[in-house]
């Protein structure tokens, strides 16, 4: 129980932060947009809206479900990025190894939203 509180408490406090901050500084996540993606600034302003709603659902008792099946949904739908970015010579998150533990914690991260529903 105490572990479940901690980790949607983490995962609130992570996305809703990150959702805040594509609001205020939508030019930081440039560098990580596809080429291939249409209307980045648009994207990226969308996604963070998203972030900021499933952030603040997960402490939601009607929608704490719908809000870690967003988390899991989020997480899964960003891991193409992180791969992306770490084929890259230079990656936007600064270095190889950065890209690489990057990519590695979205998976503890994709598996720890699992655990809070089972």
């Amino acid at each position: 129980m105490v572990l479940d509180i901690l980790i949607r408490a983490f995962f609130a406090l992570m996305f809703v932060g990150s959702g805040v901050y594509h609001l205020v500084n939508p030019d930081f996540f440039m560098p990580l947009m596809p080429s291939f993606l249409p209307a980045h600034r648009q994207l990226i302003i969308w996604s963070g809206v998203v972030e900021i709603l499933v952030g603040v659902g997960l402490f939601v008792p009607a929608v704490q479900t719908w809000a870690i099946w967003g988390v899991i949904a989020l997480l899964v739908v960003f891991t193409p990025i992180h791969i992306i970015d770490l084929g890259k010579e230079k990656p936007a998150v600064g270095s190889k190894s950065i890209a690489i533990g990057r990519l590695v914690m979205q998976f503890v991260l994709i598996a720890a939203a699992f655990y809070l529903l089972v």
